[in-house]
């Protein structure tokens, strides 16, 4: 994996940061960097199980996307989703409406999981 010193510089300026209660939604580029971005993420304790992606079909890895969703982050198909008859801007906005409400809904399940079986 590459390295990457501005985000390595960026996490040595929080050493005690607790993120482990931390929810994130975010709308990205799929690619190594963010990949790497995650890993930070995890060892501040950030559950993968508390990540949700939404990539972008021109700025998508299959490999990164893979990586991260074996990993146990929830990311949207959405992201590889493209019709050349339709404007990206008015596709794309759908998609973040429908990620949202996916996101909401696997969060719930994840929630109620952990709820019914602790």
């Amino acid at each position: 994996m590459q390295q990457y010193p501005l985000l390595n510089f960026t996490k040595e300026l929080f050493p005690d940061i607790d993120l482990s209660e931390v929810t994130i939604l975010g709308v990205h580029h799929i690619l190594e960097v963010v990949e790497h971005l995650l890993e930070i993420f995890y060892d501040k304790g950030l559950r993968r199980e508390n990540m949700y992606l939404l990539g972008k079909c021109y700025s998508t890895s299959k490999l990164i996307f893979n990586n991260i969703d074996v990993n146990g982050v929830f990311i949207s198909p959405l992201g590889y989703t493209f019709d050349s008859h339709e404007s990206f801007d008015i596709q794309y906005n759908k998609y973040i409406k429908d990620f949202l409400q996916e996101a909401k809904k696997a969060r719930k399940g994840r929630l109620q999981q952990n709820y019914n079986y602790g």
